[in-house]
């Protein structure tokens, strides 16, 4: 029963010292996240097909298909988001797209036309972009000292995407001409399925195992550090990364 105390959130968690994550409305001033009990896990995608009425997800292009853009982002509402948007939303590069929306029917399009997408959150740690952009195959970069993506203590998200801080934003166009988009669009290839829910039978290609993994993980180490005083060697011990 002491899997009763955890959370199952996604899709990201926060360090310690972030502040709590209610930006609206009345939440309790608690933090939803500790990396040592809790488990982020990948939004299950609003544009995801989950009932009978939902339109089915554009296929990717795969085989070298052309992706003329370096960046590309849409949204607003928030400080990091409109500071984006204020500082590339007019820019002449015609290899940057940054607007404060785009209708909902081109959203796919342009992301599959970009090598990059920025990733900024949202109002909680619950937003779909991240996992859009992996879908897309548009290599993240995450603009974010706190965030905590999914599964971030067996993945190593290093290689398939790349995070500069907010603070930085002035800095992403650079930043992103230097990043090796060849072998971080591999690493999405290879990371793919594994953060990404599949309706109906399992099929030995979606996030199951990890996701049973990190909850054996977490229950076992938890029990063990209730019973015993914690110690450098009875502690729960980080793991480490699986290299993808």
């Amino acid at each position: 029963m002491a899997f009763r105390s955890h959370h199952i959130i996604g899709p990201h968690g926060e360090p310690p010292a972030q502040k709590p994550w209610f930006r609206l409305g009345t939440g309790p001033p608690l933090a939803c996240f500790d990396a040592a009990k809790d488990i982020g896990i990948p939004t299950p995608n609003i544009h995801f097909p989950r009932t009978p009425f939902a339109k089915p997800l554009p296929p990717v292009p795969r085989d070298g298909a052309p992706r003329p853009l370096l960046l590309f982002y849409a949204g607003w509402n928030y400080d990091t988001r409109m500071k984006l948007v204020q500082q590339l939303g007019e820019d002449p590069d015609p290899q940057v797209f940054v607007r404060r929306a785009v209708p909902a029917e081109e959203y796919p399009a342009r992301m599959m036309s970009a090598r990059f997408c920025p990733v900024c959150g949202g109002f909680s740690q619950w937003t779909p972009r991240l996992i859009e952009a992996l879908y897309y195959e548009c290599v993240p970069i995450i603009l974010s000292d706190a965030m905590l993506p999914a599964f971030s203590d067996l993945l190593d998200w290093s290689t398939f995407s790349a995070r500069l801080p907010s603070s930085q934003i002035h800095r992403l166009k650079p930043f992103a001409r230097k990043l090796d988009h060849t072998r971080l669009l591999q690493g999405v290839r290879r990371a793919r399925d594994a953060l990404f829910y599949r309706l109906g039978a399992y099929g030995g290609n979606d996030l199951l195992p990890l996701l049973l993994h990190s909850i054996a993980r977490k229950v076992t180490g938890t029990i063990a550090h209730s019973k015993h005083r914690p110690t450098a060697s009875t502690a729960p011990q980080q793991a480490q990364p699986i290299i993808i």
